[in-house]
This record gives C-alpha cells, sequence and structure tokens, in this order.
C-alpha cells in the first residue's frame, strides 16, 4: 500500500463548539481537526444566523467539522463535542424534530469514513473550539450587518 493509504489509516480528532445568542438567534462555530499525531490540522470560524437553540448551534458545529474532514480525506475520525445531548443522539440515531435535516447530513457525511465516533467531551478539553465559537460570536456582536 501507498505512503498516503498508510497516512490516512490514522485516526483523526476533531473538535467543535458552538456559540449561540438567545436574544437574537444568532450563533457561531468553531472548530478544529487534529492529525494523528495530535497536530492542527486545520481549525475554522463562522457565524450563522436564525438559528433556533444551542443544541442546533452545536450541531452546525458538528456537521461543519465533519465536512471539513471529509474534504481532507480523513478516513477515520472521532467526533468530540462539549454537547451531552448532541452526542447521544448522533450515538442512538435518535430523532429530534429542530435536527432532523442537520443530524441526517452528518449521517450521511459519516458515511465517507471507514469509521467515525462520537464522543462527549467536558467544556474544559473543549477550550480551542470554544474560543474559537466565542470570538466569532464576539465579533458578530460588534459587527451586526457584517459580512455572512
Amino acid at each position: 500500500s501507498n505512503i498516503t493509504q498508510a497516512v490516512n489509516s490514522y485516526t483523526w480528532s476533531s473538535f467543535s463548539d458552538a456559540a449561540w445568542d438567545s436574544s437574537t438567534g444568532n450563533c457561531s462555530l468553531g472548530w478544529q481537526l487534529r492529525d494523528a499525531e495530535g497536530t492542527c490540522a486545520e481549525s475554522s470560524s463562522s457565524h450563522r444566523r436564525f438559528v433556533t437553540s444551542a443544541l442546533v448551534a452545536e450541531a452546525f458545529a458538528v456537521k461543519a467539522v465533519v465536512n471539513a474532514a471529509v474534504s481532507s480525506h480523513v478516513s477515520s475520525l472521532d467526533v468530540y463535542s462539549d454537547s451531552k445531548a448532541l452526542i447521544l443522539l448522533l450515538n442512538s440515531q435518535g430523532q429530534d424534530v429542530a435536527l432532523k435535516g442537520i443530524l441526517h447530513d452528518i449521517h450521511l457525511l459519516a458515511q465517507s469514513f471507514t469509521s467515525i465516533s462520537f464522543k462527549f467531551i467536558p467544556r474544559l478539553a473543549n477550550a480551542h473550539a470554544d474560543s474559537l465559537a466565542k470570538s466569532a460570536l464576539y465579533y458578530l456582536r460588534s459587527n451586526p450587518l457584517g459580512d455572512e
């Protein structure tokens, strides 16, 4: 097998978080993709408007980082989130009316991997993604008409 296959057979890790503003429905997402050695391969933040709940925001953050892993041709992924409720839904293939479309998207993306697992981590262990999300939300608050 060639080098690329050997590299891709290692498990990468993703960390994501969302910050949601209940008064405006604005949310921001922060995420980080780390290779098998734990080196940050990619990290990003973005924002969305008209998001109905913190849980929906967390789901958008997971979808964003899983999508990035697919684009990076990662074959094995551990997905970490500090949203217990979301991890539970992803692992049980559970349904949630507000999340139906996003959960479906995540499960479709998940089919691109030879292995994928969804794992809960405490917020303190998710500090980098948390700060990316919070700073993106801060930017949104200070630039209310900012570019999408």
